[in-house]
């Protein structure tokens, strides 16, 4: 009786065993598993994930259940947002354990660009190249003097808000999406900053939960934990990713500001420190400003950066701005000023997004005419810099002198783009050693000023390699021989010394089987072979054929209606498949029986 109600347990749990499993905690997950057990299960899990494992084997005397298992992965998959391959969906065998009934083994699968992928596939190789590549570019390239831990954080937390579109397509909860295809929802937004800080030595960690909309409906929400010098703040990189620029209300804030309309899941505990960073404090005069009632329009116009002009003449201006006064009493007083003094039009419009005391505004105007301001002065902030290995940046900021001639961006030119180049926004990028001189000038031409990059060679990686063993391949998918892979690249090698880099896939990949029949299926006056693993297999359809008439197919043994080549069930009609319904229906039947059995069992007391 005791198998009937686990088989009970098991059919009725089949409703939700295959679908992924909401994520809840990240970070550190792993120290917060409350069992050994469950850090040993992890630990086998994380090695088999990362390995693309086709099987994957936990030892019946851990005792992990359905819904250990469940957390255990889920932990895995958020310590480890480069496991981008694995998304917590997979299937089960079950076994049974000092009459528990635990989980031994699962069978995962991997997944890439909303495709189930194998772990010898080229695409799968390259994806896995491409992800390590860009994690590489992005960490290279945060400035040489971004000096401290906030500075990091800040250049990655702009970083994506750049460079990530957001969507609800593809693969868009990894951090895969958001860093090499450039698109990502909040979830994968909150994976790639987790990832990079990590990479930059930052401690972070993902919280999921529900937003709140100014209009009070809530909707599932994910954003970022971060310790910065051993503070705790709050930053939603999504939520600072706006349209028309990237802004910072969420960005470093403390628990009190965060919980205004981020509603964190009840499993999170949620630190609250006490500040000592402030991003419009360390901001103020960078295209940041905090309003007071005395600041008058023409002085606060200095804030306002020229984000874009498109084509058609329309510029669009932001500025971050904390008002410590009413804002719509400030914006009546010195609208007019603000708005001649930066050069617009009363076509000009104004909007402004806004959390709590910090507003984002944002002045368009579709017919903007630049004010010719004659340029006295420009200062740079790095005069000379040292960048080490291809790729490593630096960031030069201009200062132009009055602020109208540099409302326009100023020029930059690299003298030697061998050894660095320079984007139009003053990034100096490291291409290979040697020297080269940037000039800024400004946009009317009167100043300039220089900065002298020397390029060093870089370190070069060191690989940490793991082994990967053999796989059988299945009849669709890819298996592998032994081979040895870098967690850091992701790339393969046939040694432990990784001298011999394997860059073909065919190297290591073992192609997949093919469907093989193992016996007949009928469908529309026709047979098919159907495989071992449960598919048919078209190319091996064909019509019945009765060469010795007598009623029975010659190929599969069919009964067939006499004088046709159509197969005959018991009223004569073509035989078309299992009646689903009447299956769903007698099963049904079933589950009611035995549970009115099992219940009258139980009111016997008999336990087990």
């Amino acid at each position: 009786m005791k198998r009937i109600w686990v088989l009970l347990i098991i059919i009725s749990m089949m409703s939700w065993i295959f679908v992924p499993a909401q994520a809840v905690e990240n970070g550190d997950a792993y120290n917060e598993l409350k069992k050994d057990s469950f850090r040993e299960a992890y630990r086998i899990l994380e090695e088999s994930i990362a390995g693309m494992a086709p099987v994957i084997t936990l030892p019946s005397e851990l005792q992990i259940s359905i819904a250990d298992l469940r957390d255990i992965a889920r932990s895995v998959c958020l310590d480890h947002p480069e496991y981008f391959w694995f998304l917590e969906s997979w299937f089960y065998e079950f076994g049974t354990s000092d009459d528990r009934f635990v989980v031994t083994t699962l069978t995962p699968t991997y997944h890439l660009d909303n495709q189930r992928v194998s772990a010898g596939s080229q695409e799968l190789a390259d994806a896995m190249i491409a992800f390590s590549d860009a994690v590489d570019r992005i960490i290279r390239g945060i400035p040489v003097n971004c000096t401290s831990e906030y500075d990091i954080a800040l250049y990655l937390h702009d970083y994506l808000a750049d460079h990530v579109t957001y969507t609800l397509e593809g693969d868009h909860d990894s951090a895969y999406a958001a860093l090499v295809h450039g698109e990502a929802a909040c979830y994968g937004y909150s994976k790639a900053y987790q990832y990079l800080l990590s990479k930059a030595g930052i401690r972070s960690r993902i919280i999921v939960g529900d937003s709140v909309a100014p209009d009070g409906s809530r909707g599932g929400h994910a954003w970022n934990m971060v310790w910065l010098d051993g503070v705790c703040y709050y930053t939603d990189v999504t939520w600072d990713d706006l349209e028309e620029g990237v802004t910072h209300q969420y960005f470093m804030i403390s628990l009190e500001q965060i919980r205004k309309d981020h509603i964190a899941d009840d499993l999170f505990s949620l630190e609250d420190c006490a500040h000592s960073l402030d991003y419009y404090e360390l901001s103020a005069g960078k295209g940041v400003v905090t309003i007071t009632e005395s600041l008058r329009g023409w002085t606060a116009a200095e804030y306002f950066r020229l984000a874009s002009v498109s084509d058609k003449g329309e510029a669009v201006f932001v500025c971050d701005a904390r008002f410590e006064c009413d804002f719509d009493t400030w914006m009546d007083a010195n609208l007019d000023n603000l708005m001649m003094t930066l050069g617009l039009s009363y076509s000009s419009g104004l909007s402004y997004y806004y959390f709590d005391d910090v507003y984002y505004m944002i002045a368009t105007d579709p017919a903007y005419r630049p004010i010719n301001k004659k340029a006295t002065g420009l200062t740079l902030n790095v005069t000379e810099a040292t960048l080490v290995g291809e790729g490593a940046q630096v960031q030069l900021d201009a200062t132009v002198k009055p602020f109208q001639a540099g409302i326009q961006w100023p020029t930059f030119v690299s003298d030697n783009e061998s050894v660095a180049v320079v984007n139009e926004k003053g990034m100096v990028t490291a291409v290979a050693p040697g020297m080269a001189t940037v000039t800024v000038t400004s946009y009317d031409g009167n100043v300039s000023a220089q900065c002298i990059i020397t390029v060093e060679a870089g370190e070069i990686h060191q690989h940490t390699l793991r082994y990967i063993p053999h796989a059988d391949a299945t009849c669709e998918l890819d298996g592998n021989n032994p081979y040895y892979m870098c967690i850091g690249c992701f790339r393969r090698f046939a040694d432990e010394n990784a001298q011999t880099e394997l860059t073909d896939v065919s190297a290591y990949a073992i192609p997949p089987v093919g469907h093989f029949g193992q016996g007949w299926g009928v469908k529309d006056h026709s047979h098919y072979a159907v495989c071992i693993c449960g598919l048919y297999i078209p190319q091996t359809m064909a019509s019945h054929s009765d060469g010795d008439g007598d009623g029975i197919c010659d190929v599969c043994e069919a009964a067939m209606s006499q004088g046709s080549n159509q197969t005959q069930d018991p009223v004569g009609q073509e035989q078309t498949g299992p009646n689903w319904v009447m299956i769903v229906l007698i099963g049904v039947g079933v589950l009611a029986v035995a549970g009115v059995v099992v219940y009258i069992i139980g009111r016997k007391n008999y336990y087990w």
